[in-house]
C-alpha cells in the first residue's frame, strides 16, 4: 500500500486490548506516512481517553468521539450517520472497523460512500456462538453484515476458525495477522521489594474470570496467597465483596488502572483467567517482560503459551494448583519464561503487524 492513504480506524471502547492494538497500528501507520483518523466512542473508561489523546498527534484527520452503545440498540442508526458525516469530510482510502460495534459501523458506512472497510473483531461477538439467545442475534447480524463486508482480518487462527465456524468465510478475503509488541517490551521487569505472590491485570468483568482467581487464591494450600489486581470495570464493586467474603481483604489488592509495566513489578507471577480471549495483549506483554505467566487456554493464548502454563477455564482447583506449583518452583518457571519471550520476540512483532496489515487494505479481492 502506498504511502499517503487516509486511513479511518473506528472503535467503541478504547480500552484494553483494543486500544493497544489501535494505538500501535495507527502510530506505526502515520509514521509511514499515512493520514490516520480515530473514531471512538465517547463513554469509556478514563484510561482510553488518556490513550487517545497520546494518539492525537499522530492523526491529521483527528480523533473524534460519539455516542456509542455496547449492544444493538436504536441510537446506532444516529452514531452511523454521524459516522458517515465526519467520513464525507475526512474522505478515508479505507475505513477499519475493530469489534463487534466498530466493524458493523465501518462495514456499513463504507459501503454506503463506496470506501473499502476492513473489520477485526478482537473476539466480539465471536465469543458467543449460537448456543444462546444473545449470541444466536450476534452470529445473526455478524451473518447480515456478511455481505458488505470487503476484508476480514483476524489477530490469531483461532479467530478465524470461530468466524469461518459460525458466519462462514466463503470467498471472502482474509488474513491472520497477529497482534505484535514492540523492542522495549521486552525489557526484563525488575520486580519489586515485597512483590505479591500474584498480579492480573484486566479489564473486571465476568469474562476475565477475576472471581475465579480470587476463589482460587482462598483455595490454594498450603500457605495463603497474596496478590494486586490491576485494571477497573463494571464488576470491581462486585469482586471486592467477594475477595471480603472469602475473608482475603488483606491479602488482594485491587489497584485500579495502572500501566502493565508497572504492574508486572508487583508479582512474582502473572496470572491471566480469562473466560473467553482472542489474542489478548496482557499475557503478550507478561511473557515479553519475562514474567512466570500462567492463562487459561481459552481463545489464541495457546498460540501464545504452552501447554504446561495453561489451565481449563472456570476451574477453580486447577488454578490454585497450577500457582503453587509455579510458586514452589520459581526459579524453573522464570527459566521457561525466558525462553517463551524469545520466542514471542520472533513471532508476535508491532512493526511486521503494521505493515502486513496496512499492505492488506490494498490486496485485491479476485
Amino acid at each position: 500500500m502506498r504511502p499517503g492513504q487516509r486511513i479511518v480506524h473506528i472503535l467503541r471502547a478504547p480500552i484494553g486490548g483494543v486500544m493497544r492494538h489501535v494505538r500501535d497500528l495507527a502510530g506505526a501507520q502515520a509514521k509511514m506516512g499515512h493520514e490516520i483518523g480515530i473514531i471512538a466512542g465517547q463513554s469509556a473508561a478514563e484510561a482510553g481517553g488518556a490513550s487517545l489523546e497520546e494518539l492525537a498527534c499522530h492523526c491529521r484527520l483527528g480523533v473524534h468521539r460519539l455516542p456509542m452503545k455496547h449492544r444493538p440498540h436504536p441510537s446506532d442508526i444516529e452514531a452511523a450517520w454521524n459516522i458517515r458525516r465526519l467520513c464525507k469530510i475526512m474522505d478515508p482510502t479505507i475505513l477499519h472497523g475493530h469489534g463487534a460495534k466498530g466493524g458493523a459501523y465501518a462495514r456499513i458506512v463504507g459501503r454506503s460512500l463506496n470506501i473499502r472497510s476492513c473489520y477485526t473483531p478482537h473476539g466480539g461477538s465471536l465469543y458467543y456462538g449460537w448456543s444462546t439467545a444473545a449470541g444466536g442475534m450476534y452470529m445473526t447480524l455478524e451473518k447480515a453484515l456478511r455481505s458488505v463486508t470487503d476484508r476480514l482480518l483476524f489477530v490469531c487462527q483461532w479467530e478465524r476458525q470461530v468466524y469461518d465456524e459460525n458466519i462462514g468465510l466463503g470467498g471472502a478475503l482474509h488474513r491472520v495477522v497477529l497482534n505484535g509488541l514492540w523492542e522495549r517490551d521486552f525489557e526484563t521487569i525488575t520486580m519489586r521489594d515485597a512483590a505479591a505472590d500474584i498480579v492480573s491485570i484486566c479489564e473486571l468483568r465476568s469474562i476475565k474470570g477475576i472471581d475465579v482467581l480470587l476463589k482460587a487464591i482462598a483455595a490454594a494450600r498450603p500457605r495463603r496467597l497474596t496478590a494486586v489486581i490491576a485494571g477497573d470495570g463494571a464488576e470491581r464493586s462486585a469482586l471486592e465483596v467477594l475477595r471480603d467474603k472469602l475473608g482475603l481483604r488483606d491479602a488482594v489488592r485491587f489497584l485500579g488502572v495502572q500501566p502493565a509495566r508497572e504492574v508486572f513489578a508487583m508479582g512474582r507471577v502473572a496470572v491471566f483467567p480469562s473466560r473467553r480471549e482472542a489474542l489478548p495483549y496482557g499475557v503478550l506483554e507478561a511473557t515479553a517482560a519475562v514474567m512466570p505467566v500462567i492463562a487459561t487456554g481459552v481463545g489464541g493464548v495457546p498460540e501464545i503459551l504452552p501447554a504446561d502454563k495453561l489451565v481449563p477455564a472456570d476451574n477453580v482447583d486447577a488454578l490454585a494448583a497450577k500457582m503453587q506449583s509455579a510458586l514452589s518452583s520459581i526459579d524453573q518457571w522464570k527459566t521457561d519464561a525466558a525462553a517463551i519471550a524469545a520466542k514471542v520476540r520472533m513471532r508476535f512483532e508491532a512493526n511486521r503487524m503494521a505493515n502486513d496489515i496496512t499492505e492488506f487494505y490494498s490486496a485485491s479481492i479476485n
